[in-house]
């Protein structure tokens, strides 16, 4: 999910579209070779290794939701019913499809990740074999998923190419009844399939694409999406936070705001700040020091009435706030006068 957009009435949520097909539509109109198995089988344990980082179970596994891509890439989809690895209670088994269960997830008892591997082997037998392992007259056989071992791969070759053995020994490990007895996450299987790869031709590597080009989807117009409606394209905001740390969310809430909102949000916070700085910077007063100034007369000659040395400060201090504005005396320098000084 790229975004989640919401407007009064609308919810919309923003996710990749995918043109091709899906590994069932793929499935049904061909068999993949050991290359293409090998891809799918990469890409698939790559997802579950990125959902298994954020402690999620995907718990339907199938091939319908696997999405081949047009340059022949695995895309992994649908987690709707997806749990967190430490959740406490199980969910109903009906929940999954019949043909991405495990046993543990059949019987409603707590999964993990290696439920997911059980899936995962699953849909690599199946590619490989071109039957599902627990499937009985077309349909699921519960009993066969419980208690059943499905014919080893090694038996299938009359049906197709050669399978490694490195690969259907792994095939066999996943698909074991008891969770403990499985791998428990995805790095054997990725080593697996990387000691496969390299003994297929170069040549062979890029298959999957042209094989699956004659299941893709038509594209016509009446498939593409509607229009977005005009009060959610006008009033939706985003709702899905981006990045980390404890300014995340205040970040987010600036950004889906609505533009007036946000103008006004700018106006209060700039008069919050400048208002308190101008009253600041008026009330300021302007630090000076100088010399106490001094009255010389010559011997013999009083002074006028009212003049003195205190008279003479104050006119100079009255000076420099006319001139300067408000001060502050922050040192008086104060010399004796001479003998001949009054």
């Amino acid at each position: 999910i790229y975004d989640v957009i919401e407007a009064p009435g609308y919810l919309a949520l923003v996710m990749e579209y995918v043109p091709g097909c899906n590994l069932e539509e793929l499935l049904a109109s061909t068999r993949p070779s050991l290359a293409s198995v090998l891809t799918i089988t990469a890409d698939i344990a790559t997802a579950l290794a990125l959902a298994r980082q954020s402690h999620v179970v995907h718990r339907d596994l199938k091939a319908s939701n696997v999405l081949i891509t047009g340059d022949g890439r695995a895309k992994l989809t649908d987690f709707g019913i997806a749990g967190l690895l430490d959740a406490a209670e199980a969910r109903a088994s009906q929940a999954a499809s019949p043909s991405s269960l495990s046993p543990e997830q059949y019987l409603g008892r707590s999964v993990d990740e290696r439920s997911d591997l059980f899936s995962l082997g699953v849909l690599v037998y199946r590619m490989l074999a071109g039957e599902h392992p627990f499937f009985s007259n077309g349909g699921f056989d519960s009993a066969k998923l419980l208690h059943g071992d499905p014919p080893p791969l090694t038996v299938m070759r009359d049906k197709g190419f050669d399978i490694p053995r490195v690969l259907s020994d792994l095939v066999a490990q996943l698909l074991r009844k008891e969770p403990a007895e499985r791998p428990r996450n995805t790095r054997q299987v990725r080593q697996v399939v990387r000691a496969a790869w390299r003994e297929l031709p170069l040549a062979a590597t890029n298959s999957l694409a042209a094989e699956a080009r004659g299941a893709f989807r038509v594209e016509l117009p009446d498939d593409m999406p509607p229009q977005v409606p005009r009060r959610l394209g006008q009033a939706g905001r985003s709702r899905l936070v981006r990045g980390s740390g404890r300014l995340a969310p205040v970040r987010h809430w600036l950004v889906s705001m609505s533009s007036p909102l946000r103008f006004g949000l700018g106006l209060v916070l700039a008069a919050s700040i400048s208002v308190p700085a101008v009253i600041a910077l008026q009330d300021r007063a302007l630090a000076v020091s100088f010399v106490e100034p001094q009255l010389r007369f010559p011997a013999g000659v009083a002074a006028p009435a009212g003049i003195s040395a205190d008279w003479l400060l104050q006119e100079v201090k009255q000076v420099l706030v006319e001139t300067q504005g408000r001060l502050r005396v922050i040192c008086l320098l104060y010399t004796s006068p001479s003998p001949r000084d009054q």
